[in-house]
Order: C-alpha cells, then structure tokens, then sequence
C-alpha cells in the first residue's frame, strides 16, 4: 500500500489555473493551444453523467514538466473533469522541482511524464496513467517499423503527419484512458473498507 506525504505535496503542488500563470513564455502558445482545444470539445453524456456521481473525494496528481505537450493534454482534460465536480480536485506538481515525490514513481525507471496518480483524499495510491495513450504508442511503433533504418528527420516529419491525420482519435483515446483511471479509482474508494472504517 503506498501513500504520498501530505506534508511533500501540499509543499510542491499547483492548482491548474496557478501553475497556467506560470508556464514560461516560449511554452506559453503550446499549452494555450491545448487549453482552446479541450474547452471546444464536447464530453460524451456517459462521461459527464458519470462525472457527476462521485460522492467520495478523489485527488490527482500529475507529475508535469512545462515543456511536454503530452502534459498540456492530459492536464487540461484532467482540469474538465474536476470542474464538473467538486469532489475531484487536481494537484499538479512540477517534475524536476520535486524528485523526492516524483522517483518513486518514475515509470520503469525513466524521467517520463506526464505521470498521473489517481488517489484517495489521504493520497493512499489507487491506481495510475502515464506519457501517452495506448492509441499514440501503436501509431509510434507502426511508423517505426515501416520507416526502419530511414533518415530520423523523415521519420519525425512522418510521426508528425501520423499524429495530425489522427489528431481527434487521439483526443478521444486519452480522455477515454483518463476517464476509465477515474472510474476505477472511484469504484475502489467508493467499495473501501479502510475508508469505511476511517469514517466510521
């Protein structure tokens, strides 16, 4: 069973709108972009119904590092999401600012992110997602095997054309990974005998 210290994220996290206001200006226009676009896409009835139910607190936190698009995605819909409810709240917390909150949960050992924990409100881990979308790594792999061996400019040029050509679906399957990670988690408080008996 692992639980964050209270005291470490309380220290080192930002509220959405906080750590917006802080991002450098070069990164400014990249996250700005995924901001406009997450607020002109319309969630499913199934999510938002669901979004709504929650009754029990459930924290995010998202280790994120201004520079990676990847965060700018999933924080913003992470954001959409704990604004239709108030039992959601999300914590984000800079990378490299914090290593003695970020490590243990460095995925297979690298400095990746976005790494997004999922916890109870006394931030007992229940589950996690991390870097990118099933979706976005089969697309990766795919243009990887076809391009093998080929100049590695083309095949940036070639992942970009692959990632724009498919740019909603790949919308569509991090909000349905990030979503599901939410069902889970509320689905292991909600049935939790330790926060039954905490409460009691």
């Amino acid at each position: 069973m692992v639980q964050l210290q209270f005291e470490l994220v309380n220290q080192n996290y930002k509220p959405f709108s906080e750590y917006l206001n802080a991002i450098q200006p070069k990164y400014v226009d990249m996250w700005m972009e995924h901001v406009k676009t997450i607020e002109n896409t319309t969630l499913s009835e199934e999510i938002i119904y669901f979004l709504n139910y929650p009754t029990v607190p459930i924290k995010i936190l998202v280790f994120s590092s201004q520079w990676c698009p990847e965060c700018a995605q999933a924080v913003t819909i992470l954001d959409k999401f704990a604004k239709i409810n108030a039992n959601i709240e999300l914590k984000i917390i800079d990378r490299d600012k914090s290593p003695e909150l970020y490590e243990p949960f460095m995925p297979n050992g690298d400095k990746r992110v976005p790494v997004v924990l999922f916890t109870s409100e006394d931030y007992y881990l229940v589950t996690t997602w991390n870097e990118r979308s099933a979706l976005k790594f089969q697309l990766m792999f795919t243009t990887l095997l076809e391009y093998k061996g080929k100049d590695k400019e083309l095949i940036f040029r070639e992942l970009t054309t692959v990632f724009n050509n498919n740019s909603e679906a790949l919308l569509d399957s991090i909000i349905d990974e990030l979503f599901s990670e939410l069902v889970r988690t509320f689905g292991v408080l909600n049935y939790s005998t330790r926060l039954q008996t905490a409460l009691s």
